[in-house]
């Protein structure tokens, strides 16, 4: 799946580069850009302590006026997370239910030794648009801020890292035998929408190409107790609450290190 989504993504930056002649006969087309990105959690939910991880971006912007522009993008970002009380949290009705009790049993009977370790991921595809405000300071430098909204398309994933040990005993010699293995929780997935904040500057390094480093900060609203979770609450079903709910942080920053292909 990873992979099907990193070709789908560099397909997509690939198709809006193209040539410069090409962008000349669109009017409107200021860049398009390719873009890494580094991420870490401002705040989280729950007993959620930190994140971070990275991602790639492919995204154009058009001009609409001499300092105006509309930015349209697509990327992919792959954050690690950590959370005390992982698996308390995540409500996984099997291992509440039966796993637990097994290795209850198992751990009081002497039989295995027995270590388990969560580890927990998301994997988001972010759809945004912004509008950002250029000033050219001057021919080589040129700052700008952004604000703009887009929807977090997610995929969380909680494991166990688990091993199991078993020791024998034999006349002469003894024998200890380890298995280790992951044990996966049902995925959380959702789709919500997200607000985007963020400055940054672009460097001209030659004719057709600039280099870009911006910061931003995406913040999700509409969380219970929260004024526009009301507004969410006439809009939306009870499946959004839960999609909103399962979504780990609050506040996301964004570092992005970005080579524009200038039209």
């Amino acid at each position: 799946m990873t992979s099907k989504i990193n070709i789908l993504v560099f397909v997509v930056c690939m198709s809006i580069i193209a040539t410069p002649a090409i962008g000349r006969e669109f009017s409107l087309l200021k860049h398009a850009s390719i873009s890494g990105q580094s991420s870490h959690m401002i705040n989280g939910i729950d007993t959620v302590t930190a994140s971070a991880g990275s991602g790639i971006k492919g995204s154009i912007n058009l001009s609409l006026s001499k300092n105006f522009g509309l930015e349209f993008g697509v990327g992919y970002l792959s954050m690690k997370i950590d959370q005390n009380s992982a698996v308390n949290q995540w409500n996984w009705s099997y291992y509440d239910s039966v796993y637990a009790n097994k290795l209850y049993y198992y751990i009081q009977s002497g039989e295995y030794d027995i270590e388990q370790h969560p580890q927990q991921q998301i994997t988001i595809i972010p759809f945004e648009v912004a509008l950002n405000y250029s000033v050219s300071l001057s021919k080589a430098i040129e700052p700008y801020i952004l604000g703009g909204v887009g929807i977090f398309s997610y995929k969380r994933n909680l494991w166990l890292d688990e091993t199991w040990g078993e020791g024998y005993k034999l006349p002469q010699d003894s024998i200890y035998y380890e298995y280790r293995f992951n044990h996966y929780a049902p995925p959380k997935k959702g789709a919500i929408p997200y607000l985007r904040l963020g400055a940054g500057v672009n460097f001209t390094l030659m004719q057709y190409l600039s280099l870009g480093v911006d910061y931003e900060l995406n913040h999700i609203p509409f969380r219970k107790g929260s004024i526009s979770y009301r507004v969410y609450d006439i809009l939306f079903t009870e499946n959004y609450y839960r999609q909103i709910d399962n979504f780990p942080f609050d506040d996301i920053g964004k570092i992005t290190l970005s080579l524009n292909f200038n039209y």
